[in-house]
């Protein structure tokens, strides 16, 4: 189990990309799209629950567009696994508040045909605002 945690964890920090998240969880994670651009996945009951959502997590994948390490499209992938594998939760330990922040920033980053193209001005926004929220949710 410790190996299923620290990938989902590295993928959640944005230190490996979905397809090497698939390779360390093959047989366990199938992450597939479907014909109109959606996301499907299947997964193992062994990997539910394991690996915790906080705000500051969503925080540094925003840095890291802004600052053109990852594309539009890979955040937005980022945001739709987390939001619908079991394997993440939002930490237990999180206020109400940062659990409403953490919904709220990962439905609109995971679905720009709704919400608007996610874009570095709609990024920082959205990471704007996140540190207003006084909570100290993106870690400082």
């Amino acid at each position: 189990m410790k190996i299923f945690s620290e990938a989902l964890a590295q993928f959640r920090d944005g230190s490996i990309s979905e397809e090497e998240l698939q390779k360390l969880l093959e047989g366990y994670l199938s992450i597939q799209e479907g014909d109109f651009g959606e996301i499907h996945i299947q997964q193992s009951a062994a990997l539910s629950d394991l690996c915790e959502i906080r705000a500051f997590h969503i925080c540094e994948l925003l840095k890291k567009y802004i600052a053109g390490k990852i594309s539009a499209n890979s955040l937005s992938r980022w945001a739709n696994i987390l939001m619908m594998s079991d394997a993440y939760k939002i930490a237990e330990e999180a206020t109400e508040k940062e659990e409403d922040a953490i919904t709220e920033a990962l439905h609109e980053l995971a679905s720009p045909e709704i919400n608007g193209e996610i874009t570095v001005e709609r990024a920082k926004e959205l990471l704007s605002v996140l540190l207003l929220k006084k909570l100290d949710l993106c870690g400082g």
